[in-house]
């Protein structure tokens, strides 16, 4: 027997589950079905892809694209920018946020209320590392 009780959903609970679980199963299906194109695309052969007979299962399968890019220094370029971006971008914010945090945490520290709330502020507006 069930330690728990089964609690009894009004209709109005059920419909709004059942519409809760279509949305999600929706918004899975927007988002793994241009992915699964974006794969099937990617592993087939070059004449399938320009007919425009590949939907989500690859037709004539090739590994010639991840040969192409895998062996273009273009690529390894970019990764390499994107890593040291990404790294770099990463150590000046922590040590900007480390460096500010500390001071902001003392009550007595002059203009505190300011610059917590210039952080805020900040947070708001998410640009990047461009």
């Amino acid at each position: 027997m069930s330690r728990y009780k089964k609690l009894k959903l009004s209709p109005a609970d059920k419909a709004f589950k059942g519409f809760a679980y279509a949305t999600m199963i929706l918004f899975a299906l927007i988002i793994i079905l241009p992915l699964l194109n974006v794969i099937a695309i990617s592993l087939s052969g070059r004449e399938a892809v320009v007919g425009g007979t590949v939907t989500f299962v690859p037709r004539d399968i090739t590994a010639y694209a991840y040969i192409h890019v895998l062996t273009s220094s273009v690529f390894y370029r970019a990764l390499k920018n994107s890593v040291l971006i990404t790294v770099g971008g990463t150590i000046v914010g922590l040590i900007f946020s480390i460096s500010a945090g500390y001071p902001l945490s003392k009550p007595r520290f002059p203009f505190r209320k300011v610059g917590i709330l210039l952080f805020v502020f900040a947070m708001l507006f998410d640009v990047g590392i461009i």
